[in-house]
């Protein structure tokens, strides 16, 4: 990913216990072979970094970002579930576009989680309080 952009208002530490356990960063910019602007969500822990593309890439390619608008935890456990409401746009409209990622933080991987992301989409949740209700 190339000139990338961090949002800071939408990023923050992860505190377990009262320690720092991560450190969640999104953010926005040019992916490899794509010709949108993308957008993604990383979590630093420790000296490992976890990126994933989200709009602008793979099943979101035709979904071009123009940024995070909202981030939070949807759930807490071992599998913390992570709301991110994502702004894209097309020709017509701007769209707010959530997308649900469960994060292991025993290796620090994540995945987006396709089937709560379009229960989330079909049903308006633009917010991470309605994620909450929709994407358990």
């Amino acid at each position: 990913m190339a000139a990338v952009r961090i949002d800071r208002s939408q990023s923050f530490n992860v505190v377990d216990g009262g320690k720092t356990v991560a450190t969640l960063v999104t953010g926005r910019g040019n992916l490899p072979d794509t010709t949108l602007n993308g957008c993604f969500v990383a979590m630093l822990q420790g000296h490992e970094t976890m990126l994933i593309p989200t709009l602008g890439y793979g099943e979101y390619e035709a979904e071009p970002c123009g940024g995070p608008l909202a981030v939070g935890f949807l759930s807490s456990g071992a599998m913390p579930r992570l709301g991110i409401v994502f702004r894209s746009y097309s020709r017509e409209a701007e769209q707010l576009v959530p997308i649900v990622v469960e994060w292991d933080r025993s290796n620090n991987t994540m995945l987006i989680d396709d089937d709560a992301s379009r229960r989330a989409l079909d049903a308006g949740a633009t917010s991470i309080s309605a994620m909450r209700k929709i994407a358990k």
